[in-house]
């Protein structure tokens, strides 16, 4: 692996003054459309090395309907002519190409990181997207990690990923002086892997029991879509209820075995239910994971608004979320709770309707100075 950092540039095309003669004519600006046409789908007679050149030129040329032939002949071809391209050195540009189009080739991908020209940025890529097989060989090559922490921080948001590989590349990260500092939690959960031993029995059952439900989390999102899940809802019946509340118990039980960078790591990348629960975890550091998880949509957030038990500090994040307050259900959830921050509570007031303001006056259940605004809103607007 080179010892040097290995950019890509702001353009993927590759210069034409770069380009070999056989990939100029069949690939160059000049190059005639039959010609492009021929490239694009793989019927040039070219070597592979020059082929792989051509159709990356084509790719990110600007025609679209030939840059989608080309990328549609990148992902069939033979391993032989990968291989075959690959044994000689291509542009970091080109590898990267290359790497964004066949994630599911697996043989490609491990010939790829052994690749010495490959872009520190391509390996973020391959780390955030990449099976348990990749990022756990991403993981090994410390060097590469130190030298770009963005892997790291790819790595720790792939559900692939292991969570055992986890907890020993941030050991590793921190003791040499990583910075990642922007992950959720970081301090905190670096402390507590610090605290056990790598061997730990009780820390590796840990660790694959959240590997465990996180796949599973992905799972479930990927086969259900939104029409899915309400023909679902519509259609349960009371002994589906009773074996929903079943899988939920397990799923508590599950999770209050797990350590604190463990459940950190669920709440920010497990599946809704992981997260109702470990929002309301006592220790903040958790319950913060789970209100800042990339993950979250806009039903959970109205069902956080609806716990009255929810810590005020959460409360607060979610107020002062421009995204979720635009949605008026938001707004007025967040004015009925009664942790809402005065000022927030104050502002949204303003934005709400009659109806809604007269049931807040005479409500017992929020703070009096807000019941008291909606009283003097409400006189105003009549």
């Amino acid at each position: 692996m080179s010892q040097f950092v290995i950019q890509l540039p702001a353009a993927p095309l590759l210069p034409q003054e770069a380009l070999p003669d056989d990939v100029q004519r069949f690939a160059g600006a000049q190059a005639p459309p039959q010609a492009r046409m021929m490239a694009a789908k793989g019927m040039a007679p070219l070597s592979p090395w020059a082929q792989i050149i051509a159709l990356h030129q084509i790719i990110h040329g600007p025609e679209p309907e030939l840059a989608k032939a080309a990328a549609d002949t990148l992902a069939t071809l033979p391993a032989q002519l990968l291989e075959g391209a690959l044994a000689i050195p291509l542009p970091p540009v080109v590898l990267d190409t290359m790497a964004r189009r066949l994630m599911s080739n697996g043989p490609v991908m491990m010939r790829l990181l052994f690749n010495p020209n490959l872009a520190d940025a391509t390996v973020t890529h391959i780390a955030s997207k990449g099976d348990e097989q990749i990022t756990e060989l991403i993981a090994q090559n410390q060097a590469r990690l130190l030298r770009a922490p963005d892997i790291i921080e790819a790595l720790y948001f792939n559900p692939q990923t292991r969570m055992s590989t986890v907890d020993r590349m941030m050991d590793f990260a921190a003791r040499n002086g990583a910075d990642l500092h922007h992950l959720p939690g970081f301090k905190e959960v670096l402390a507590a892997v610090q605290e056990r031993s790598p061997t730990d029995e009780a820390a590796q059952a840990g660790a694959e029991a959240v590997d465990a439900l996180l796949q599973q989390a992905v799972a479930e999102a990927a086969a259900a879509t939104e029409g899915e899940a309400a023909e679902r809802e519509a259609e349960a019946s009371e002994g589906e209820g009773e074996e929903e509340e079943g899988r939920s118990m397990n799923l508590a039980a599950q999770l209050a075995t797990m350590s604190v960078p463990q459940k950190v790591r669920m709440a920010l990348l497990g599946g809704q239910s992981a997260r109702a629960i470990l929002v309301q975890d006592t220790n903040k550091v958790v319950s913060r994971a789970a209100i800042r998880s990339p993950r979250i949509s806009e039903k959970e957030v109205l069902s956080f608004c609806k716990m009255r038990s929810l810590d005020g500090e959460l409360i607060g994040y979610i107020a002062n979320h421009r995204e979720w307050t635009r949605r008026y259900q938001v707004k007025l959830l967040l004015v009925q709770h009664p942790k809402t921050p005065l000022a927030q509570s104050m502002s949204f007031l303003k934005m709400l309707r009659a109806n809604d303001l007269r049931q807040l006056a005479r409500s017992k259940n929020i703070p009096q100075a807000v019941a008291q605004a909606a009283k003097r809103l409400t006189n105003a607007k009549r």
